[in-house]
């Protein structure tokens, strides 16, 4: 059962009644604490912070269902928003992170999905391939790096890299 009223949308869950409030605050709390970013207060509606979390070099914009569905509809206007709030945030990255309401039953946080524009996903892909690569020749993450040489061929390797267009 769903109620609405000016300000919340309310639905009953478990003999208790949700709003869409709490749930949204529940998936922002969370997905930052995973990412070591900020929580907005008020989910930006300040003239100075905007969007629903702030990370080092992203900015990040929250949807979710307050009742669990199958389906969502991803808008574009939300990625022009969120692209013109980060860019006001001094963010060169943006993403939108959707749920459709359903938590695990483990954790009881909600499971997300990360939307990226094309182009900041091959950057994210080729870094990936890039650390992959390092941590292949170094024969695993348990290496030390105390070795001066070892440290600049890891730091020629990456050069060389990106000056081919990472």
């Amino acid at each position: 059962m769903i109620i609405f009223n000016e300000t919340f949308i309310f639905y009953f869950k478990g003999g208790v009644f949700i709003n869409n409030k709490v749930i949204s605050q529940k998936q922002e709390r969370d997905f930052n604490k995973k990412v070591n970013a900020k929580n907005v207060a008020g989910s930006g509606c300040t003239l100075f912070l905007k969007g629903d979390g702030i990370g080092d070099n992203f900015f990040f914009e929250m949807k979710i269902n307050a009742k669990p569905r199958k389906t969502i509809t991803i808008k574009k206007e939300w990625f022009e928003k969120a692209e013109k709030q980060a860019f006001q945030m001094n963010k060169h990255n943006y993403a939108i992170i959707f749920s459709f309401g359903e938590a695990d039953p483990i954790t009881k946080e909600y499971i997300n999905y990360v939307t990226i524009n094309e182009d900041l996903f091959v950057a994210m892909y080729k870094s990936y391939e890039v650390v992959k690569k390092i941590v292949e020749d170094l024969d695993g993450l348990d290496c030390k790096i105390t070795d001066n040489q070892v440290r600049r061929d890891i730091k020629s390797f990456l050069k060389r890299y990106i000056e081919r267009g990472l």
